[in-house]
């Protein structure tokens, strides 16, 4: 008669499935790309071990979640990576970057041999054309680069709340994963409900 309120109480203890759902995330600053890894109830992953592998699955850069679940590295100029965070009691996530994830100084769309030279041409008559070509081309370099950077660091904290919107919330198999966790819960109550009635 008392297995019933236990199992009762410890379905009540117990959080559903959904709440160890690990969620990780990335965003540029500089020529940086920072992971940051945490579960869907906002602890943050501390720890945690962080891996990068290119498409063959070597990994090309690794480390350690700080305590506010973050880590940083400089990716190598090659398509196809992935980001992995592991945590204990098997917990894993992984994103794989794409070509917008990357800093806005790494091109890795090279520009076709036609297409540079038509671009070499256009710069050999401008720089021709112009009195002062050197100091006129590293200022709009320069320029550029200082545009990128105040860009991205102004966008970092706006994709980092974008993308804790898309995950906080438990999706449609978290939601039904709980309710199915519940139903076994009851479905054991009755089995052994039935035993102890037989039993008697």
């Amino acid at each position: 008669n008392q297995l019933i309120p236990t199992l009762l109480l410890l379905s009540l203890g117990t959080p559903p499935l959904y709440a160890h759902r690990m969620n990780i995330f990335t965003y540029t600053e500089g020529n940086e790309i920072h992971v940051e890894s945490y579960f869907n109830r906002g602890s943050n992953c501390m720890g945690c071990l962080v891996e990068v592998t290119d498409s063959a699955g070597q990994v090309v850069a690794s480390g350690t979640t700080t305590e506010e679940g973050k880590w940083s590295f400089v990716p190598p100029k090659e398509e196809g990576l992935t980001v992995s965070v592991t945590a204990s009691e098997g917990h894993r996530a992984e994103y794989t970057l794409t070509e917008a994830d990357y800093p806005q100084s790494m091109n890795l769309s090279p520009l076709s041999e036609e297409t540079s030279k038509v671009a070499d041409s256009s710069v050999v008559r401008t720089l021709a054309e112009s009195k002062t070509p050197n100091v006129t081309v590293t200022d709009q370099e320069e320029l550029e680069a200082i545009v990128d950077r105040v860009v991205e660091k102004r966008l970092a904290p706006i994709r980092e709340e974008l993308r804790r919107m898309q995950v906080d919330e438990p999706g449609f198999q978290e939601i039904v994963g709980g309710i199915g966790y519940l139903f076994g819960l009851c479905g054991v109550a009755m089995y052994f409900m039935a035993r102890s009635k037989k039993s008697n």
